[in-house]
C-alpha cells in the first residue's frame, strides 16, 4: 500500500501541475464576446509572409498596455482561427474557461488519497513490529519521561557533592544504565500508544526530543567509562534541558 501511495502522490502531483498551467490558457471557442471580457496578456496566433519565406513569424495579435489592454472580439477570434490558433493566454483567471479543471480535480483527490495511504501503511508498519502486550510498559509515557528526568535531576545533585572521581564515574554508569532499563526502553516500546494517542506528525515531534535527549545521557555513560567526568556532567546538563523539552511537546501533542 505504501509503494501504491507513493505512486500515487507522485503521479497526481506531476498531472496536477501541468494542468495548473493551462488555467490561463483559455480556448478560443470558450469566449464569447458578448458574454466575455477576455484581456490578452500574451502574443496570440502566428502567422509567415509568404512572400518572404526567410521572415520570422509574427503574432496574429498583441497584448495592448496597462492603459489600454485588448479585449477580445469576435473580430480578433475569427482572426487567430484563420491563423489556426486555438488557445490564448489571458490575462486573468475564470474557472469557466478552464477546460482541465476537472483532471486537477481528480488530481487533488488522488494526492489526497495516496497521501493518507502512505500514512497509513506507515502506521501499520510502526504496530506491526511493536512488542507484544506482556513486553510494553504499562507506564504512561509521560511519567516515564517524567521519571527519567527526576532520576537526571538526582544525579545531577548528587554529582555535585561528591569528590571522589571513581565514585562519581560509577554513579553515572550505573545511574544511566538504570534510567535506560526503567525510563528509555520502555519509552521506545510505548511507540503504539504514542502513535494512536498523538497521530504520526506528533509522535515524530514528540520522538525527535527523545531521541536527542537519550543520546545526550549515552554520551555521558560513554564519557563516564572514559573518564571524562567533565564531558559526562555537561552531556547530563544538556539531557535534562532536552528531556524538558520533549516533556513539553508532550504537553502540547495532549492539548
Amino acid at each position: 500500500m505504501k509503494l501504491i501511495g507513493s505512486l500515487l502522490v507522485t503521479i497526481s502531483l506531476i498531472i496536477g501541475v501541468l494542468t495548473a498551467t493551462t488555467a490561463y490558457l483559455v480556448p478560443i471557442d470558450r469566449i464569447n464576446p458578448d458574454e466575455d471580457e477576455v484581456v490578452l496578456h500574451a502574443p496570440a496566433g502566428s502567422v509567415v509572409d509568404e512572400d518572404d519565406p526567410a521572415a520570422l513569424p509574427e503574432p496574429v495579435l498583441r497584448p495592448g498596455t496597462m492603459e489600454e489592454p485588448l479585449v477580445l472580439s469576435e473580430a480578433h477570434l475569427q482572426e487567430l482561427r484563420e491563423a489556426g490558433a486555438t488557445r490564448v493566454h489571458a490575462k486573468e483567471f475564470s474557472f469557466r474557461h478552464w477546460q482541465e479543471w476537472w483532471i486537477f480535480l481528480l488530481a487533488c483527490i488522488g494526492l489526497t488519497a495516496g497521501s493518507l495511504m502512505v500514512r497509513t501503511a506507515m502506521k501499520r508498519e510502526l504496530t506491526q513490529v511493536a512488542p507484544s502486550p506482556g513486553e510494553q510498559s504499562t507506564v504512561p509515557p509521560r511519567e516515564l519521561l517524567e521519571n527519567a528526568r527526576k532520576d537526571a535531576l538526582d544525579l545531577q545533585s548528587e554529582l555535585s557533592k561528591m569528590t571522589d572521581q571513581r565514585a562519581k564515574q560509577q554513579r553515572i554508569l550505573s545511574r544511566v544504565e538504570r534510567m535506560q532499563e526503567q525510563s528509555f526502553d520502555p519509552f521506545v516500546q510505548s511507540r503504539p500508544n504514542l502513535i494512536n494517542d498523538y497521530g504520526m506528525a506528533g509522535y515524530a515531534q514528540i520522538m525527535d526530543r527523545f531521541a536527542a535527549a537519550e543520546r545526550q545521557f549515552n554520551r555521558a555513560w560513554s564519557a563516564a567509562a572514559d573518564h571524562v567526568l567533565e564531558e559526562a556532567e555537561v552531556s547530563i546538563k544538556q539531557g535534562i534541558t532536552i528531556l524538558d523539552e520533549a516533556l513539553a511537546r508532550l504537553a502540547q501533542q495532549g492539548e
